[in-house]
């Protein structure tokens, strides 16, 4: 039984305009506190079908915010920096008091630099792209599809990497055309900052925060993007093992396996909290 208000949408104040932010939280008593940050070509409606209904059911007030640009937030994606991510991140956060901050891919990335710079109770990564920058993925995008990287190049914007239905499944989800339960979320993607690119391959997370952070390395056994490879480096990066969830794709919230996903990391918000 889900133990747990219905979602609210509200808005942030940010500084590049109004910051889209879902939020549920316990019937009880929080036992926590919970900030999701999407990744790549998404926005805060990626957590909302399955981890913010099993976050909340759980006793955790769990929000996620839409980045400049993304879903309903104002602002504009193009030259959008990581900084003015983190910068997005840290006014959702006050919002909420003192989460921990949970990022999935582009968002682990993001996440890495907020803890970097600003006082945090704990941090996550979730198919996160590594602390040095998705070099291993741009290099397979450079031979696999060489078309693909030179639009992005050309436009200035990473949307001709998921452009195309039978790529974008591939990559967020580890299936083929013949596969047609995601269309609904793959007909959501949208543009996404080619700065932001750039900034993940030449300004690389320098150093882990103080080990007495509490903090975790999430990876999908089936991840297309950031495979075992990407994740065991993140993990020895920040000290700790990682954890592989069974049977999940790179979009691990939202695929056949999102229960036993939300309920792992769930686990580990119980050693934290």
């Amino acid at each position: 039984m889900n133990h747990s208000a219905m979602i609210e949408t509200s808005f942030i104040d940010g500084a590049a305009g109004r910051i889209e932010f879902l939020r549920q939280k316990p019937e009880g008593a929080a036992r926590g506190a919970a900030l999701l940050v999407h990744g790549a070509w998404h926005g805060a409606w990626c957590w909302a079908p399955h981890f913010l209904p099993a976050f909340a059911a759980k006793g955790l007030d769990v929000g996620a915010l839409s980045l400049r640009g993304h879903g309903g937030s104002e602002g504009r994606v193009r030259w959008a920096s990581v900084g003015d991510y983190v910068a997005d991140v840290r006014r959702a956060a006050q919002a909420m008091g003192d989460p921990v901050v949970i990022g999935h891919s582009m968002g682990g990335f993001v996440t890495q630099h907020y803890a970097r710079r600003h006082a945090v109770k704990g941090f996550a990564m979730l198919a996160s792209a590594p602390p040095r920058g998705p070099w291993r993925l741009t290099l397979q995008l450079a031979g696999r599809q060489p078309l693909t990287l030179l639009k992005t190049l050309l436009t200035l914007d990473l949307f001709p990497v998921v452009s195309d239905r039978t790529q974008a499944l591939d990559i967020l989800y580890s299936c083929g055309p013949e596969e047609r339960a995601f269309d609904a979320y793959v007909d959501q993607l949208q543009s996404e900052s080619f700065r932001v690119f750039n900034d993940m391959l030449l300004n690389p997370v320098d150093r882990s925060p103080p080990q007495t952070t509490p903090r975790a390395v999430f990876g999908a056994e089936h991840d297309h993007a950031f495979p075992a490879e990407d994740v065991e480096k993140t993990a020895a990066f920040h000290g700790v093992a990682p954890r592989i969830l069974a049977g999940a794709s790179h979009m691990a919230m939202l695929d056949r396996t999102h229960a036993a996903s939300a309920a792992a990391i769930c686990d580990w918000l119980d050693e934290v909290f």
